[in-house]
Formats: structure tokens, sequence, C-alpha cells
């Protein structure tokens, strides 16, 4: 009876521990295996887009031209006439003496052109080139004579001329050009009277031979010089030195001189006394 007891006791603890066992949460189930990889081909890739068509070629317009009044400059009227070479003087850096003494301007892309049309827009008749860049506008021309080294290249435009040193290409803007004026010729009583010392003033007349009027020009010649006394009421001029103009009432204080040596500055073919030295002319 007591081992029957025994069993019984066992027996159920048995089943309560397996109803335990039973009472508890499974574990987590395992994840799925992985999925068989397929033999299958990858989509073609997509065609290139085609490559585009070259750009044409790009023509590229030349550039405007400035000349003096900041455009093209419209070509030369017909009527603008060519009139010749002819001396100038004065102010190196203005109008003053100036033989077209109107207007001036330097520019360093000058053409006959825009010197033309710069002058007959401020309403002159005559215009001139000068020295490749410099035009001058003025009312009348020639006062000093006709040049023959018009031979210096215009900067703007290296086919035409554009004057030379003391020289301009003068030209006539409107009507038919009347004839050239004529220079005026010495005195037919302007008469070489020798070469005389001079002394004084290095810049003015105090104490010089001939002490009236003295002009200091780059172009110099007998005739200017002889023209500019006779034109003061002087009887007497002398040129020295190549570019100076004396006038007086009387010469020859200091006695002669042997060195009237020197060449005019506008005429290499005349004389035009020397250092200190007078080449003294009567013109009236």
């Amino acid at each position: 009876m007591g081992t029957n007891r025994t069993r019984f006791v066992v027996l159920a603890m048995a089943v309560a521990a397996m109803a335990c066992y039973i009472r508890e949460e499974p574990p987590p189930a395992a994840p799925p295996p992985p999925p068989i990889a397929q033999n299958v081909e990858p989509p073609a890739p997509s065609p290139a887009p085609p490559a585009p068509s070259p750009a044409p070629p790009q023509v590229l317009a030349p550039p405007p031209h400035h000349g003096i009044h900041g455009h093209h400059p419209p070509q030369p009227s017909p009527a603008a006439v060519s009139l010749g070479c002819f001396r100038d003087q004065g102010d190196p850096n203005g109008t003053n003496g100036r033989d077209l003494n109107g207007f001036v301007v330097n520019e360093p892309s000058m053409t006959t052109e825009a010197c033309t049309e710069t002058c007959a827009t401020k309403g002159f008749p005559y215009a001139a080139t000068q020295y490749s860049t410099w035009c001058f506008c003025g009312a009348s021309y020639g006062r000093s004579g006709p040049a023959d080294n018009c031979n210096m290249k215009c900067a703007g435009n290296q086919a035409e001329t554009c004057g030379g040193t003391w020289a301009n290409s003068v030209y006539q803007l409107g009507a038919a050009p009347p004839p050239a004026p004529t220079p005026p010729a010495p005195s037919s009583a302007a008469v070489s009277l020798g070469c005389f010392r001079d002394q004084g003033d290095p810049n003015g007349t105090n104490g010089r031979d001939l002490n009236g009027l003295a002009v200091n020009n780059p172009s110099m010649t007998t005739e200017a010089c002889n023209q500019t006394c006779v034109s003061k009421g002087f009887p007497y001029a002398a040129t020295q030195y190549s570019t100076w103009c004396f006038c007086g009432a009387s010469y020859g204080r200091s006695g002669r001189a042997d060195n009237c040596n020197m060449k005019c500055a506008g005429n290499q073919g005349e004389t035009c006394g020397g250092t200190w030295a007078n080449s003294v002319y009567q013109v009236k």
C-alpha cells in the first residue's frame, strides 16, 4: 500500500512537470532559406543618344573703327578735293599762328576721311592733315606757301598720306576748289646786303642789331622773313640761325661777319644767317 502511494506521487509530479513544459512559448522559427538564384539574362543597356551635329562656324564681324567721333567715319564727301601740300607754322600744340587756325585735334587713328568729316561737321571750308595724327580746320589756307614734304602715312590708314613735318595735306570741303593762293613773293625791292654780326638778348630784341621785331619760326624762309618785316613797315629784314627773323630801321652796328652758313629751316636751298650772324636784306 505504501509502495503504490509512492508511485502515485511520483507520477503526479511528472505530469505536473510536463504540463509546465507544454505552457512555455515555443522558440522563434528559423528564417527561411534564401531564394535560389534564377539563371536570367540582365536587360540590355539603352542605346546611346546620337552625337550632336557640329555647330556651324561663327562668322565674326570686323570690329568698328573708332575715329575722332567714336564711330566708323563716313566715306569722304565727293566734294572733298585735295588742294595739295602747304607749309605750316605756329604753336606746336594749338592753333595760334597756324595756317588753318580754326580747330585742331590729335587722333592716334587719324585718316583723311576722319579729318575732313570733322571739319565739315564744324562748318569749316578747309581741312588739313599733318604729321600722321593731326587734323586742322580753318577758313583759309596757304599763307606760308606750298611745301614738298607731305610724305607721312596716316596713322589710321597706311594707304593715305597725312601731311608731314610742318606740312599740311589740305582739302576743300564743298564745291569745286578755287585756284590755290599764290604765296607772297619777295618784294622786288628786297636786296641782299650781306652778312653782319649780331649781339644782345638771346630771346628778344634788346641790344640786337635789328631791334624792331623778332620772330622764331621752325619753317623760316628768306621770303617769309622779308614779307613779315615789310608788313610791319620796317625797311630791313635779317634771318639768323636757320629759324630767326629780325626787323629793324637800321643794321650793321657790330660790323660784318663771315659765318652766314646755316640753311633756312623751311627751305634748304636758302641761307638764313648763322650763329650770331644776320643775312640782311633791304625790303623797302
